[in-house]
């Protein structure tokens, strides 16, 4: 046993030597900085999307009549809060002028502009004018805390819900939580309104596609790639004596070589596996164990193309045909998939 194993333990120690190696480790270790700067934390949505209000010139009617009100409401008090232009865009608006249609129009775009910058301002809430709404009981829970003690985020969320309560029929309900997504501590995109369940749950997912296009797809044939040339310089004039001068018959020699070539991937391969874990965990707090799994499934299905790598370069002796020939197999295993699934 003493040569095969040493036959194996020279072809791993050929491949942490290999320059291929140590490129594949850079490639594999810029991807992996590349996907750890995503992130994603937890925040009050408070944002005012335009496809919330459910219907913008209803509101715009509601907020004039209020305004003609003698009555304190929430739409008197809006109103007062809005721009001298604004309020002349919606007055056309709220008063069914056919003339400007498109005045009309833009006027109920910037009243949803600034609908977002008043959610900001710490007075919007005002005791007399929202005293008939009926509020929920987290709106209740911010102002009994008292307005100036609350923070920007806290401020916008009562802001949104105050406006929820006074437009139910108008403005759609949002939900307590959302998910805002960052790239280097730089947020991007608006919060989406997904829990924290459905973040873990969505990032589940997409770590099954990465590990079935990255690692399942991708990573094996850049496996092959980089061990292709293994059994075919082992065949050359003067490696093969080499190693045929030791008590190994010639059975075991191809099956060391091809063992070796297999240790080569599974350096790869978990140190691909576990920075995806790494990632997923520290930056989505999703620590899904069962991801080590894909190490020895990858393994095995690196092991089924090597094969016909290795029995490529027994007769050819050309890591360019070894890598034609496994790309020929893949595209035959996956024309027969397609086949079996549409015959299904």
């Amino acid at each position: 046993m003493r040569a095969p194993l040493a036959v194996i333990r020279d072809s791993f120690r050929e491949a942490i030597v290999s320059r291929v190696l140590w490129v594949l480790l850079a490639f594999i270790t810029v991807i992996l900085s590349a996907l750890a700067p995503f992130g994603a934390r937890q925040v009050s949505f408070s944002k005012l999307r335009y496809w919330d209000i459910v219907d913008p010139e209803q509101l715009a009617r509601n907020l004039y009549l209020e305004f003609n009100s003698e009555q304190p409401s929430p739409g008197k008090h809006i109103w007062e809060l809005l721009d001298g232009k604004t309020q002349e865009r919606l007055r056309e608006a709220g008063e069914g002028a056919s003339g400007n249609v498109g005045g009309a129009a833009h006027g109920l775009f910037r009243l949803f502009e600034e609908l977002n910058e008043l959610l900001v301002r710490r007075d919007f809430y005002n005791e007399r004018a929202w005293g008939d709404v009926s509020l929920d009981a987290e709106a209740t829970e911010l102002i009994s805390r008292g307005i100036p003690a609350l923070s920007h985020e806290e401020i916008q969320r009562l802001n949104r819900l105050l406006l929820e309560a006074a437009y139910r029929n108008l403005i759609a309900k949002s939900p307590r939580k959302s998910v805002q997504f960052n790239y280097a501590g730089f947020d991007f995109m608006d919060p989406y309104p997904i829990s924290q369940q459905q973040l873990t749950a969505a990032v589940e997912q997409a770590l099954v596609t990465v590990m079935g296009l990255v690692v399942g797809v991708g990573a094996v044939f850049i496996g092959i790639l980089v061990t292709a040339p293994i059994i075919p310089h082992m065949l050359e004039t003067g490696s093969i004596e080499l190693l045929l001068s030791k008590p190994i018959t010639r059975v075991v020699l191809f099956l060391a070589k091809y063992l070796g070539g297999c240790m080569f991937v599974l350096v790869s391969g978990v140190y691909l596996v576990a920075g995806i874990w790494l990632i997923a965990g520290i930056r989505f707090g999703t620590w899904e164990n069962r991801l080590f799994l894909c190490i020895p499934i990858f393994l095995f299905l690196f092991m089924v193309y090597y094969s016909v790598s290795a029995l490529a370069a027994l007769i050819w002796r050309s890591a360019i045909v070894c890598v034609a020939v496994s790309i020929i197999f893949w595209l035959v295993c996956f024309a027969l998939s397609l086949t079996k699934q549409f015959i299904e």
